[in-house]
């Protein structure tokens, strides 16, 4: 097989899409190959790949959203298929329950589905703030016990390579002292050896050389000394070449450690730094905006960007203002307390409505009022007109300058904590906002926050939404 993959994840398009993809995001930061089936083909035919993909998996995650099983009942079901798959390749299944909102089986789920989820242990995986904590917990307590992540060696590989070029100068060092020394000491041996005694014998006694008739011999021949020498010398450098590179390494190591120990510090005290100067400025942005009156900045009615507003029946807080300070634009207190589709009618999902300004977003409302039974067929929209006279959906470029502007948003999520509001998706964080620009027949204009940028998908996609009106 010649792709094989650590997890596969295994999602309902129509309310996970979004966060199956973040979860990817994460998985591969740990170091994991991730399988992720964003393109399901249309033709009613369970892929090829996906039956090799989860074949290689080692861990199969299922996504427990409320709509992850609602079709099991049908045995042409992706998603049943799937798990029977990673059943019957016997690959480990660990189901995560999204914002703990999974808490019951559909009636017409099949019983082998049910036991295959009810008899593994479900982990939380919570959006917003507590995802990269859930996370994090995921993969502490479940995914490395079944798949470890690839890891970098190259620190170790340097640290060696290090250790063999001090321990070199170390051995060339020591075989010239060690020379020197077996010299000295092969010349003070008084070699004594009585010709006839056997080999015992010649390692046991001191044989008198007036006992034998001869003359003491005062050392062997020039040859047998130069051998022994020079094996002497031999073994004494094998010991010091090998105490010597293990010293280097142990040095090496010890060096490479105190460096990365510094440069963690280092980086930790450059972030900590930037940290306070950071806090002390919003601190100070918020003290100025405490010092200013809360109902339009003083009875002049001046506007700034932040500022809150609430007169007329309307509260929000301002992202825009004119050159004089007396006009502008404000951002809902709240925003969808879930994710709604664009347009739930098929008949005008792949139709254009009409909506094509990216700086008007009235005028997109009031080209969406004007259709017949407009508040059940595009739910965005409504939510918006729900929150009184004169709020409507933004248009792309009004959605871009409160949502992707770290400036803006930054002030306007001070405002909303500061007056109990719901604070905005910030930038990183894993939360969409839909527009109501069209970008096509077909498509829709949003922004993503994880991404910090715009792009375009179907009307049946599920996002958030904020509503926006002028002053």
């Amino acid at each position: 097989m010649s792709n094989r993959y650590d997890i596969f994840i295994s999602y309902r398009r129509e309310d996970a899409a979004e966060l199956a993809r973040n979860i990817q995001l994460q998985l591969e930061k740990y170091g994991y190959k991730v399988f992720l089936d964003v393109e399901r083909l249309k033709d009613g035919h369970f892929d090829k790949k996906i039956i090799d993909a989860i074949k290689s998996a080692k861990v199969f995650l299922a996504l427990l959203t409320p709509k992850y099983l609602g079709r099991c009942g049908d045995s042409d079901d992706w998603v049943r298929k799937e798990i029977e798959c990673a059943v019957e390749n016997k690959v480990t299944i660990v189901p995560v329950n999204i914002n703990r909102d999974f808490t019951s089986f559909p009636e017409d789920c099949p019983e082998h589905i049910v036991d295959v989820i009810h008899r593994h242990q479900y982990t939380d995986i919570i959006t917003g703030s507590l995802f990269s904590s859930t996370m994090d917990t995921l993969y502490r307590e479940r995914l490395r016990i079944y798949a470890k992540p690839k890891r970098n060696n190259k620190g170790l590989v340097i640290a060696l390579l290090v250790a063999v070029v001090v321990a070199s100068g170390t051995w060339a060092a020591f075989m010239l002292i060690s020379n020197i020394r077996m010299g000295n000491s092969l010349k003070n041996i008084s070699w004594n050896v009585r010709p006839d005694a056997t080999q015992d014998e010649s390692a046991n006694q001191q044989i008198s050389p007036e006992s034998e008739g001869r003359q003491p011999i005062e050392e062997l021949d020039i040859d047998n000394k130069t051998k022994v020498r020079e094996q002497a010398v031999r073994d004494s450098i094998k010991r010091a070449k090998a105490k010597a590179r293990e010293q280097a390494v142990r040095d090496s190591i010890k060096m490479a450690k105190a460096k990365a120990d510094s440069i963690a510090r280092a980086e930790k005290a450059k972030a900590d730094s930037i940290a306070r100067a950071e806090e002390k400025a919003a601190q100070e942005r918020q003290e100025r905006l405490d010092r200013m009156v809360r109902q339009g900045g003083g009875s002049n009615g001046v506007y700034e960007v932040g500022y809150y507003y609430d007169r007329d029946g309307k509260q929000g807080v301002v992202f825009e203002v004119s050159a004089d300070g007396r006009h502008g634009k404000i951002v809902s207190l709240t925003q969808s307390g879930s994710q709604m589709n664009w347009c739930a009618y098929k008949g005008d999902q792949k139709r254009s409505v009409g909506t094509e300004s990216r700086t008007d977003g009235a005028a997109n409302q009031a080209v969406v009022s004007a259709v017949r039974g407009w508040q059940e067929k595009f739910p965005a929209f409504a939510w918006c007109a729900e929150q009184g006279d004169g709020w409507y959906l933004p248009a792309i470029e009004e959605l871009e300058k409160f949502a992707t502007n770290a400036k803006v948003n930054s002030a306007v999520n001070n405002t909303l904590s500061r007056e109990g509001g719901t604070p905005l998706f910030g930038l990183g964080d894993s939360g969409w906002y839909w527009s109501s620009t069209e970008a096509d027949k077909n498509c829709v204009w949003f922004v993503r926050m994880n991404y910090g940028d715009s792009g375009s998908g179907t009307k049946d996609y599920t996002y958030h939404v904020r509503a926006v009106a002028t002053f």
